[in-house]
Parts: C-alpha cells; structure tokens; sequence
C-alpha cells in the first residue's frame, strides 16, 4: 500500500508532467503560427493594402484620386518632333533631315540626324544655325548634342551623317502658352562660313576706308 506521502509525490508527478505537456503543445502551436503568419500577410494584407508600411494608412480611394490629380501622367505626354533643313545661296551642299519626324516623351532624350554632302570638289567651311516653330517652345528646347553654331568642315564630295541628341524640358508642360500643342518644327539652316567672312572682311573694309 502507498503512504499518503507517496501518493502526493505521485500527483504532483503527474501534475508536472501534464503541465509540461501542455506547455511544450502550446509552444509548438505558436511557432508555427509564427511561421504561418508570413504567407498569410503576404496572402491577404499585401493584396489588400494593410500592413506596417505607413503608405497604406492613406485610404486607397485618395491614393488614387491624388495619383491621378498628379502631374505624372502629363510628363509621359508624346510630342511631335518634325525636321526642316535650308542652305545659305552661297553654300554648295546637299543637306537634309534623315527623318521627316519623331515622337518623343517630354523630358525624354531623342535622337535624330542630319545628313550633308559637298558638291564641289574644293574644302568647304560652314555653320548652322537652328529655329523652333513656334518660337514660344525654343526656351525648352535642350540640346545634349548639336552641331550647329560649330564650325563644319567638309571634304570634297564628302557624306556625313550629323547628330542631334535633345530634350524637351519637362516645364513645357505647365507652360500654357505651349503645353496645348502636339507638335513643334526643329529648323536648321547651313552658311557658308568663308563666304561670310568675306563679306564680313569687305564690309568692315569699306567702312574703314581701306
């Protein structure tokens, strides 16, 4: 027979036991809810916009009226660029846009080219001057590469190819006088530059009294 001292080793052993039993399942129970607890988050409160991050406190309705209050879908406007060319009577060349016109997103870089060949058998000197229609839109007319306002010198019957590498500066767009249109005209104009400096040379010349 078990003395009342041995029965209450017993119960208290078998209180013990239990209770470690129940606290290992509930440890157990909450590690994996820790783990469930990623995909579940990333199931629901992702998708739906709640979580930590504080961009999701915003109500999502005004999210979306602000998105589209802002300016950011006018800056992806699409501008038409077309190309015009003209030679001084003095400058024996054949000059010519290689495109007729491009489509560019304001404040965006483009790309065109220009193409000029020397009909003559003699070294020719030249500049090029340029001109936007209409004029309200040369102010936002960024050039990253030009020639023009450079010095040109071309080859007997030589062909080269002219980059123009520009922007069109994203504050045409809050400009009311220009952000209506839908296209612009980019004008260049090649002179001779040793005919010019003659004349220049005989004007100052005979102004002088040489």
């Amino acid at each position: 027979m078990f003395s009342g001292s041995d029965m209450r080793k017993a119960s208290f052993g078998d209180g013990s036991a239990a209770f470690l039993s129940g606290f290992t399942s509930l440890a157990i129970i909450s590690l994996g809810c820790a783990f469930l607890f990623v995909p579940i988050y990333r199931m629901y409160c992702s998708t739906s916009g709640r979580g930590a991050d504080p961009k999701f406190y915003v109500d999502k309705v005004k999210r979306d009226k602000e998105e589209e209050d802002s300016p950011h879908e006018q800056r992806r406007k699409l501008l038409r660029v077309r190309f015009l060319c003209d030679v001084g009577n003095t400058m024996p060349i054949v000059f010519v846009p290689l495109q007729k016109g491009i489509d560019i997103l304001i404040g965006e870089p483009a790309l065109a080219f220009y193409s000029a060949y020397n009909k003559t058998s003699r070294t020719l000197l030249g500049v090029s001057t340029y001109n936007i229609a209409p004029a309200e839109a040369t102010p936002y007319l960024n050039k990253i590469q030009c020639f023009c306002f450079e010095e040109q010198r071309f080859k007997p019957h030589e062909l080269v190819e002219m980059p123009v590498f520009f922007y069109i500066d994203k504050d045409f767009l809050s400009d009311p006088m220009v952000n209506w249109l839908d296209q612009v005209v980019l004008n260049y104009t090649f002179f001779n530059l040793e005919r010019t400096r003659d004349i220049i040379d005989k004007h100052f010349t005979k102004g002088a009294g040489i």
